[in-house]
C-alpha cells in the first residue's frame, strides 16, 4: 500500500508532466502559425466611376473601392462618410439620387478573413462630393494646375436650357463673357494670379422673360511646380504599397 507521501510525490510528478506537455504544445502552435498583422501595409483606393464631384441634388455619384492585392484574395468592402460607417458593403457604392446632407468626404477600407482572424487594409483616401441645391454649379479641375498649362471651368445649369450668356467671375470680379451660351471657359497659359475662387451666372429666356442664375465660389488652385517623393514598403507577408507626398512651389 502506498504511503501518502508516495502518492503526493507521483501525482506531483503527473501535474509537471501535464504543464510542461501544453507548454511545449502551445511552442508548436506559435510556431506553426505565424502571427498575421491586422492591418496591411497597402491602402484602398477610391475612385469615381461616373458623376462629378460637384452634383445637383438628384442626381447619381458611383464610386469605386479598389484593393491593390497581387495575390487577388476576396475582400470585403466597408465605406465610411466621415466618421460615421455606411451599410453599403459592395466594390462599388452608389450615392443615388442624392440630397444636400448628403455632401461630405467619402472613403472605403478593405477586410478579409483569414484562419487567424480579419485583416485590413489603410483607409482610402477620402473624395469629397458636393451636392447642390441650386440652379448652376461651376465645375472646376479637382486637382492643382501648373504655372503654364490650360485649364476648362464650366458652367452647368439645372435642367440644361438653351443658355444665351454665361459670365466667369473671379473673387467677385467680372473675367469673361461669353454671348454664344458657350458653359465652358478656358484658362491659359495660367500663372499664380488665376489662383482662386471662381463663379458663373448664366441667362436664358423662358415664357417671354429672361432667367438668370449664378453659382457657389469654387476653388481653382495653381501651382508653381510638384515635387514627388515615392517611398514603397513591403511587409513580411509579400504585400507592396507606396506612399506618395506632394510638395507644391
Amino acid at each position: 500500500m502506498s504511503s501518502p507521501w508516495s502518492l503526493f510525490l507521483t501525482n506531483r510528478a503527473i501535474t509537471m508532466d501535464t504543464a510542461i506537455s501544453l507548454l511545449v504544445l502551445s511552442m508548436l502552435v506559435q510556431h506553426v502559425v505565424p502571427e498575421v498583422p491586422t492591418v496591411t501595409s497597402f491602402r484602398a483606393v477610391v475612385e469615381k466611376v461616373s458623376g462629378d464631384s460637384r452634383i445637383f441634388s438628384g442626381e447619381s455619384v458611383r464610386l469605386r473601392c479598389s484593393i491593390p492585392d497581387i495575390h487577388s484574395s476576396r475582400w470585403n468592402y466597408q465605406w465610411f462618410k466621415g466618421s460615421e460607417r455606411l451599410p453599403q458593403s459592395e466594390e462599388v457604392f452608389i450615392l443615388w439620387k442624392a440630397r444636400v446632407t448628403d455632401s461630405g468626404k467619402f472613403y472605403c477600407q478593405g477586410s478579409r478573413d483569414t484562419a487567424v482572424g480579419n485583416i485590413y487594409t489603410l483607409e482610402s483616401l477620402p473624395v469629397e462630393i458636393n451636392v447642390d441645391g441650386g440652379w448652376a454649379i461651376l465645375q472646376v479641375p479637382p486637382h492643382p494646375a501648373l504655372v503654364g498649362d490650360s485649364l476648362q471651368v464650366t458652367c452647368r445649369v439645372r435642367g440644361n436650357p438653351p443658355l444665351h450668356e454665361v459670365i466667369l467671375y473671379k473673387d467677385g470680379v467680372e473675367v469673361m463673357t461669353q454671348k454664344d451660351g458657350n458653359p465652358h471657359f478656358h484658362l491659359d497659359n495660367l500663372t499664380l494670379k488665376e489662383k482662386g475662387m471662381y463663379s458663373c451666372r448664366a441667362s436664358w429666356d423662358t415664357d417671354r422673360r429672361t432667367r438668370s442664375v449664378i453659382s457657389v465660389d469654387a476653388p481653382v488652385q495653381v501651382v508653381g511646380e510638384f515635387i514627388y517623393w515615392v517611398v514603397y514598403a513591403e511587409s513580411a507577408h509579400g504585400f507592396r504599397s507606396h506612399v506618395k507626398t506632394i510638395v507644391s512651389h
